[in-house]
């Protein structure tokens, strides 16, 4: 019986001692094992979403409007020299506008004057850049009866290249002769003064 209570105190010892911390660090270790596993898990995730955010383009939105701002402002150049193409060159106005005078009897020239160009600006913060475009305007006063003043100005309305009118003003001075007081202008990008 001794011997018996001695081998079984010698296994007791024995797993006390060796098996029994054995199994606890064997749990521990799986324990941290399956931790780690977790994490790695996490991580592989983390992973992935930060590698999807990498491909994607951060300037993407950023290119996409200004290639829309570039395309618009094409557009806008295009357009502008489409109607810049419409208007009469301001070198040409005074001669044309001579030539056209001289086919309309009844027709008088009192007065032609060049207006000084004007810069033109589309907003205030343009002011201080480069300007790009400059408005030439001619001032003409003539005198005749209504019907030759009217044939003279649909005339003028009807060439090929256009004006735009900025003040006209018929004043009956001794029937049936008139007087007509009205400017013109062209538009530019050259800001050179208009000789008449």
């Amino acid at each position: 019986m001794v011997l018996v209570g001695g081998a079984i105190l010698f296994v007791i010892a024995l797993y006390v001692l060796l098996i029994e911390p054995t199994m606890q660090g064997h749990a521990q270790v799986k324990q941290r094992l399956s931790t780690a596993s977790v994490q790695l898990q996490s991580l592989a995730t983390q992973e992935q979403a930060l590698k999807l955010q990498l491909a994607e383009d951060p300037n993407q939105s950023v290119n996409a409007r200004i290639t829309r701002v570039k395309q618009m402002l094409e557009e806008a150049d295009n357009l502008l020299g489409e109607k810049l193409q419409q208007l009469v060159p301001a070198r040409q106005m005074p001669e044309l506008l001579k030539n056209l005078l001289a086919k309309n009897d009844g027709v008088t020239l009192l007065e032609m004057r060049s207006i000084a160009p004007q810069a033109i600006t589309l907003s205030e913060q343009q002011k201080d850049k480069e300007t790009l475009l400059f408005r030439h305007g001619v001032a003409l006063s003539l005198e005749g009866p209504y019907g030759a003043i009217r044939q003279y100005l649909t005339e003028l309305e009807n060439l090929p290249w256009q004006f735009q009118w900025r003040e006209f003003d018929y004043t009956v001075s001794q029937y049936p002769n008139a007087q007509v007081r009205l400017e013109i202008f062209t538009v530019s990008t050259n800001e050179a003064f208009i000789g008449v």
